[in-house]
């Protein structure tokens, strides 16, 4: 089976053409004897090997091996072990006639049939030749052996019609007759550019164009067609009569495809898909058992009537992966109606004892979601090999991405700027999460650097009076330093600095002894205790003793060593003191000193009342001097400081452009061909009513409507005047241009407001007031003013009919179904992550549903898994959707009353019942099929 495991109908490997030694012409050539011996077992496993899934035994004029290729089928998928290459293989037994006048044709029964059943139809066909010879001719023409196959239940497929013994070697007379008989289901052609005769092209009959190996060897030693060289991609759900018919009745690309133009897997599975639901104890769902669904890895499609309860899957899926924060404020009442529990007077849907399960597959592995309501939390497991699961970690909502949208939510885009932004934000490539992390680093790291800042502010206010009061101790000082006194007086401060240097660095060296013998003093041990060693005679013990010993040992010799460097140092500096005192420098400083106070005494005899005052202010000056420079490195620090904030400054920036950027970027490789919607962003130009309140939040004044006249005047939402209305008036019509006007602008806002709020500046325009309430602000409010940016904003336009780019209109010219169509089609444009839409069809004309949503659904869901609520039969039939979930409202509960592909006749009956034009959508798509067949 070509996608064990999952649910709905999928492709199949189907080789609609093959011979087994029944025919007289298998393994023909000089190792024919040979071949011929093949058993049935190695007949099947030379197809299971090339894993092809569905064999037509087409013998010429026999049925002979059907029964026994059964037979050993069903014997080697009850042994143990199964056969090497074994898997599963579906048989349609059939046959390849010869009519008369030697044009071949396949007849296909359903897989119970028996060889008994061919040798029936050959009966019928007036076939009186050898079983098995393809050179003997029935005596019944082409069109009477179509006839005859066809009230067998056989479907008839004109054979390699475009080799030898093929229909397009007919003429035109008995060619013509013989494709307008309405009977055929399918033609066989070799190669898909074949030529074809003009007839062919002209009757434009939308046969299904088929694909067989016509093997006659089992394998590619004899020639080109084996097993696995050439087949047909089928889709069905499970192999059967009626799946085949309904897929060549459908016809190619939906439900046949050639090996030899589609040659690859067409299972391809997305790497992310809900593979289940499974609801229990709801108030109106799962009470006497789970509900449950399963869906197709491509396209699945929910039905039923008005309250059956189609949509509460998606808002229980909302629940269980986390997501009710997506709901728009506008809907957010509806939702949370829908999380309380239930009671005949409530619309709650839930009890104190719901739970849900979800089953998701993640590249390649299988993982279960948990919730809840008794404790409200959501635990993740993952399904092992062994078939058990195991409790892991992780976050729901970043593990497991999923889009969910209800009809309501669609339009909400539609008319809310603010929702269309964040689904465009949570995109892969733009990642808001993710910038917004670096955006708050980094605003972060602004703010902090401002408040540095200001510290260093408080310090290096101190400059201007630490320069005054030095400048008065200086003047003090000129009274001492008179002409004659000036030598003495420099020559002792100099000496006084010098001798301070040197007592700073023999101040030093005593630190190092002290540190030393500190150490010294760390490391001291006591003995080694022995006492954890109660039998020191043993070997092994004596060896742990010796090397505790020996450790202790060493480390006594290192605390010498060291106390040993304690007083080798202390001896060196001793010699260096004695050194520095019998030095020509000291004798000059003792001669500089004795000098000096020589002339205090002399300037007290002077009649100086303090005499000893120069010391004082001579200490004073060193000190004022000294706390200078410290106040000159702070003032270094502060520039650099401030010079780092404003590089940060930048850096924000630089960010809050690359997240218009990454937006823009998105959009563009998203829409870059679609013909419906085109949007752009208008970078810092959000509306009105949202750049006003993040404002108010940054001035203070949230849920607030003072000073409207100096924050934002506004005229059916184009801005006029005040703060807001000057930034955003007049905008350029070019993004580029735009961008760069609002930053200056915002630019000059912003030092207005700042220079008002720290009373430094009224700037032209603000009103007193306002100036009051900004005054009020906290420094870092004010910094956080220099690090606000506005919103971007979107312009979304539509193209009604999806012609010329030129014909595209604002969106708020929209109806509603237009404003959906453009949002829907922006939607179903990206994203790799299973999307889940409710009802989109709902204010769509059949038109739209048709161009935009089904021929969308049906390009998107190769790369996505793609469900779908809806009531609109085109999406479910025309969409090709993989699995049908019929749902019902029964006994106050909702259930799943049907559920499989379009080939099953229950959910075809289905269809038709509960969506009106379900027929017509099954006629427009099965153009070759009588209604009748699909039920009422």
């Amino acid at each position: 089976m070509p996608t064990s495991g999952f649910a709905g109908a999928s492709w199949w490997a189907f080789d609609f053409h093959t011979h087994t030694p029944a025919s007289s012409d298998y393994g023909k050539g000089p190792t024919q004897s040979t071949l011929k011996q093949i058993t049935p077992e190695e007949w099947l496993l030379a197809f299971m090997r090339k894993r092809i899934d569905c064999v037509v035994v087409s013998d010429h004029n026999s049925g002979e091996w059907i029964d026994k290729l059964k037979t050993a089928l069903t014997t080697m998928a009850a042994s143990s072990p199964q056969p090497n290459g074994y898997r599963q293989l579906t048989l349609f037994p059939g046959v390849e006639i010869t009519a008369n006048g030697g044009t071949h044709v396949l007849a296909i029964f359903d897989p119970s049939a028996s060889s008994l059943d061919i040798v029936r139809l050959l009966t019928k066909v007036d076939y009186r030749g050898s079983f098995g010879d393809s050179e003997i001719a029935a005596n019944k023409s082409v069109i009477d052996v179509i006839q005859e196959i066809r009230a067998v239940g056989a479907l008839p497929i004109l054979a390699h019609a475009d080799r030898d013994r093929g229909a397009f070697g007919l003429t035109g007379n008995t060619l013509k007759p013989l494709l307008e008989c309405g009977l055929l289901a399918a033609i066989e052609l070799t190669h898909y550019a074949a030529e074809k005769p003009q007839i062919y092209q002209d009757l434009n009959l939308g046969l299904a164009e088929v694909l067989g190996s016509d093997s006659h060897h089992p394998d590619g030693a004899n020639g080109p067609q084996y097993p696995g060289s050439h087949f047909t991609w089928v889709k069905m759900e499970s192999p059967c009569l009626e799946g085949l018919c309904l897929a060549l009745l459908d016809g190619a690309p939906l439900s046949v495809r050639r090996s030899d133009m589609d040659p690859s897997e067409q299972n391809r599975l997305p790497p992310l898909m809900i593979d289940s639901i499974e609801v229990s104890n709801a108030f109106r769902c799962g009470r006497s058992q789970p509900l449950r669904a399963r869906f197709s890895p491509w396209l699945s499609t929910i039905v039923g009537g008005r309250g059956s309860g189609k949509s509460t899957i998606l808002e229980m899926m909302r629940i269980g992966l986390r997501r009710g924060d997506e709901v728009p404020p506008s809907l957010a009442n509806d939702f949370t109606n829908f999380k309380r529990l239930g009671s005949r007077s409530d619309r709650g849907m839930l009890t104190s004892s719901t739970a849900i399960k979800i089953r998701y597959r993640k590249d390649g592995a299988e993982f279960c979601i948990q919730w809840s309501q008794a404790d409200d939390a959501h635990v993740i497991t993952q399904c092992q090999a062994s078939g058990q699961e195991v409790v892991v970690p992780g976050d729901v909502r970043s593990r497991f991405p999923v889009r969910l949208f209800s009809q309501k939510q669609v339009f909400t885009m539609a008319e809310n700027q603010d929702a269309l932004l964040r689904v465009i934000d949570e995109a892969d490539s733009v990642n808001k999460a993710e910038w917004q992390v670096r955006w708050d680093q980094e605003e972060k790291r602004y703010l902090s650097l401002k408040a540095k800042c200001r510290e260093l502010d408080v310090q290096s206010s101190q400059m201007e009076k630490v320069r005054g009061d030095l400048d008065d101790v200086i003047r003090k000082l000129s009274v001492f330093e008179g002409s004659h006194h000036a030598d003495i007086l420099k020559s002792y401060q100099a000496k006084q600095r010098q001798v301070r240097v040197l007592d700073e660095w023999r101040n030093r060296w005593v630190s190092v002894e002290d540190q030393i013998l500190a150490v010294h003093k760390a490391i001291l041990l006591s003995n080694v205790d022995h006492a954890a060693f109660p039998d020191p005679s043993s070997e092994t013990e004596k060896e742990a003793i010796e090397l505790l010993d020996g450790a202790h040992a060493e480390i006594q010799e290192l605390a010498k060593a060291l106390k040993a460097m304690v007083e080798a140092t202390a001896g060196r500096r001793a010699d260096w003191e004695t050194r520095r005192d019998g030095s020509a420098w000291h004798r000059g400083v003792i001669q500089c000193e004795e000098e000096y106070t020589s002339l205090v005494t002399r300037l007290r005899d002077e009649g100086f009342e303090n005499p000893a005052q120069h010391s004082i202010v001579v200490q004073q000056r060193q000190e004022f001097e000294q706390r200078i420079i410290e106040l000159e490195k702070i003032e270094e620090i502060r520039t650099d400081i401030l010079r780092q904030s404003q590089e940060s400054l930048g850096r924000l920036k630089a960010l809050r452009q690359e997240i218009t950027r990454k937006r823009q970027t998105f959009i563009d490789n998203v829409l870059v061909s679609n013909r419906y919607v085109s949007i752009k962003v208008l970078p810092y130009q959000p509306e009105l009513s949202v750049v006003e309140v993040t404002f108010r939040a940054l001035i203070n004044r949230a849920n607030d409507d003072s000073f409207a006249q100096d924050i934002l005047v506004e005229d059916d939402g184009k801005p006029l005047d005040g703060l807001l209305g000057r930034l955003l008036k007049d905008v350029p019509g070019d993004a580029q241009s735009a961008a760069a006007d609002i930053e200056a602008r915002l630019e000059e806002m912003k030092t207005n407001l700042i220079a008002a709020a720290l009373g430094e500046a009224t700037p032209v325009g603000m009103k007193r007031p306002l100036i009051n309430h900004l005054k009020k602000l906290t420094p870092e409010q004010c910094d956080r003013i220099r690090t606000w940016y506005p919103e971007d904003g979107l312009q979304v336009s539509y193209n009604a009919d999806g012609t010329s780019r030129r014909n595209f209109r604002p969106i708020e010219q929209a109806s509603p179904g237009q404003k959906t169509a453009a949002i829907l089609a922006f939607i179903l444009a990206y994203g790799t992550e299973p999307l889940v839409l409710d009802q989109p069809e709902d204010d769509l004309d059949n038109r739209l549903i048709y161009d935009l949503i089904v021929q969308q659904i049906r390009q998107i869901k190769t790369r996505r898994q793609v469900i779908v609520i809806t009531h609109n039969p085109n999406i479910v039939v025309n969409g090709d959707a993989e699995k049908v979930l019929e749902m019902e409202f029964k006994n106050g509960q909702c259930v799943v009353a049907q559920r499989g592909s379009l080939q099953s006749q229950a959910v075809r009956d289905a269809v038709c019942r509960v969506m009106e034009g379900g027929t017509e959508a099954f006629e427009k798509r099965y153009k070759r099929i009588a209604l009748g067949r699909f039920g009422n």
